[in-house]
């Protein structure tokens, strides 16, 4: 799979405005704004796709000030997330006055655009890889609105994709042993423990375990310790779409590795402890919940 980074893709276009282009009241007519701003989007997404694309939703366009006659307009657009054939483009404008070289912040606006294949069907597009802290933020901001676009207008309303999360006690333990390994050699759960997790395919037999149960393990061929666990509160129903998606663009915008699992009614995260503090960071700056190990005692 092509991994593009943002900066190969970042892309300024410029334009002065004219007489023509202005509305009863002196500025820039807004119709005329929005056709420069899907001009100057879709050339940064055709910059990361280099396919066929449709502009697919005006997700969001904030007037924050008015735009005047002669102005120099620059039309700052980057890509800020790519999904599976979709991708969003931040726009940030800035106008200028030639007279007075005074640049004023007018517009933030966001685009959605969609490739295409040869049939006119959606199709793959590269990965995005952040760069800065700053692309690292608009991503995990951008992946949140992305995932409330999927949502339909009802969930959306109740914000059903803020999700809460609680920290399990202790440390984990992730193991990988041989696929033939008896489970009857595995060590016995603890009653007290919050989390215990098995899991076989013809290639492995695989345990999360808290890191205190591990006494009397067979060999492993491979393990993994000091993980924290985060488990989502409550339970959400199997075709829930979207929620375990939002919370690992999350954390992989903040370069966060994640180990998901999940059972029949809830998921769980687990992350390294070296990292638990920064991801429960990002996550709540996404708008979720966390309780921790410290908020109950």
């Amino acid at each position: 799979m092509i991994i593009k980074k943002v900066s190969e893709s970042r892309y300024t276009m410029m334009h002065r405005v004219f007489i023509s282009e202005l509305n009863s009241a002196g500025n820039m007519h807004g119709g005329f704004l929005l056709r420069y701003l899907d001009e100057a989007a879709a050339i940064c997404a055709l910059r990361h796709a280099r396919c066929k694309l449709v502009t697919a939703a005006v997700e969001q366009v904030r007037y924050i000030a008015p735009i005047y006659h002669g102005d120099i307009l620059s039309f700052h657009c980057s890509v800020n997330y790519v999904g599976t054939s979709s991708l969003e483009v931040g726009v940030r404008i800035e106008a200028e006055d030639p007279m007075t070289a005074t640049v004023r912040h007018t517009n933030t606006a966001y685009m959605i655009f969609t490739g295409l294949d040869a049939s006119d069907k959606p199709r793959p597009l590269p990965l995005l890889e952040a760069e800065t802290d700053i692309d690292r933020q608009r991503m995990a901001e951008a992946a949140r609105r992305m995932a409330f676009m999927r949502m339909d207008r009802q969930d959306a309303k109740t914000g059903s994709l803020s999700v809460e999360l609680e920290q399990l006690p202790g440390s984990y333990t992730l193991c990988r042993l041989a696929p033939e390994t008896p489970v009857t050699m595995l060590p016995t759960p603890n009653p007290a423990s919050s989390f215990f997790s098995i899991s076989r395919t013809e290639n492995e037999l695989s345990l999360i375990l808290p890191t205190s149960d591990i006494a009397g393990l067979p060999t492993p061929l491979s393990i993994e310790n000091d993980f924290i666990c985060l488990r989502v509160a409550g339970s959400f129903a199997i075709n829930t779409t979207g929620l375990l998606s939002t919370l690992s663009l999350m954390l992989a915008a903040n370069r966060i590795s994640v180990f998901i699992t999940s059972t029949f009614s809830t998921a769980y995260l687990l992350v390294h402890t070296d990292l638990h503090e920064k991801a429960i960071a990002a996550l709540r700056s996404a708008g979720h919940r966390v309780t921790t190990c410290k908020d109950t005692q």
